[in-house]
């Protein structure tokens, strides 16, 4: 249930996945970041 759960959150918001990997090789995509972490809070 935890996998197809999580599988059409991040493909229903395709820009939460790519700021969370963008991040990773790139300090450009910084600001996703934070709006991310706070919108993985509210959501649960």
């Amino acid at each position: 249930m935890c996998g197809p759960a999580q599988g059409p959150v991040w493909s229903a918001d395709p820009t939460r996945d790519r700021a969370r990997n963008a991040p990773r090789g790139s300090g450009r995509t910084v600001r996703p970041v934070t709006t991310t972490d706070e919108y993985d809070g509210k959501t649960g």
